[in-house]
């Protein structure tokens, strides 16, 4: 058995695979994309005694499938597969697929599949979790940390989750328990805090779009980030 056979970990995954590309291999796509890279195995097995190299049948196959798929821009919106990155691999006759998926570039996280951005994962020890709503809006915010101050014409505190909101000022109130933050207005509030700022030459104070990710009402944030086709949870 070879070395490189690790457990099942951060970086590295087995897929059985003896049918066809399975559907979690996009998961793991995803999640290894999203996180810190990783390997994926297909035709190979983690069993109790270890790894076991069950095979695949037409390797080539898989991955013509697999190349197909990540450049589909209908089903995800990053190809991270590198055909440098893609060995097949024998083991007592049997072949077997090894594909390294790299860490992509914060501009493109969330990166992920089904054409939808729900459907982004990231890596937890040895398995691929569906993001959170949250988890979505912060990859989106790092994508592009200098657009976080952009101001937003045509939107205001009707706009946003006043819970969201007000989770904040509770938070923010108890950092700063000498502080009369509760009873402040939420616009007046927001605007203390950066999450509102003035447009000099209109003369007004507007919603700043990394706010709108934060605080933002699902269609607000829609209406903004058009191009992803999601429901927040």
């Amino acid at each position: 058995m070879e070395q490189e056979f690790l457990n099942e970990g951060t970086t590295i995954e087995y897929k059985k695979a003896q049918d066809g590309v399975p559907k979690s291999f996009w998961e793991t796509y995803s999640s290894f994309s999203n996180t810190e890279g990783g390997t994926i195995y297909l035709g190979v097995s983690e069993e109790k005694q270890g790894c076991v190299v069950t095979g695949v049948k037409n390797a080539n196959q898989y991955i013509q499938t697999i190349v197909d798929t990540a450049n589909d821009k209908k089903f995800t919106n990053f190809n991270n597969i590198y055909n440098s990155n893609i060995k097949v691999l024998k083991e007592d006759g049997l072949e077997y697929i090894k594909i390294y998926i790299p860490e992509v570039k914060s501009e493109n996280k969330p990166l992920h599949v089904k054409n939808n951005i729900n459907n982004s994962y990231i890596r937890r020890n040895d398995s691929d979790h569906k993001m959170s709503g949250e988890e979505i809006r912060r990859f989106l915010r790092d994508a592009d940390p200098k657009s976080d101050s952009e101001l937003l014409s045509n939107f205001n505190i009707d706009d946003l989750d006043l819970d969201a909101v007000k989770k904040y000022k509770n938070l923010i109130h108890e950092r700063n328990s000498d502080m009369d933050i509760l009873s402040m207005d939420n616009w007046e509030f927001l605007k203390r805090y950066g999450a509102v700022g003035k447009d000099r030459i209109e003369n007004e104070f507007k919603l700043k779009k990394g706010a709108l990710l934060f605080f933002g009402k699902e269609q607000a944030i829609l209406d903004v980030f058009s191009k992803f086709p999601f429901r927040l949870s």
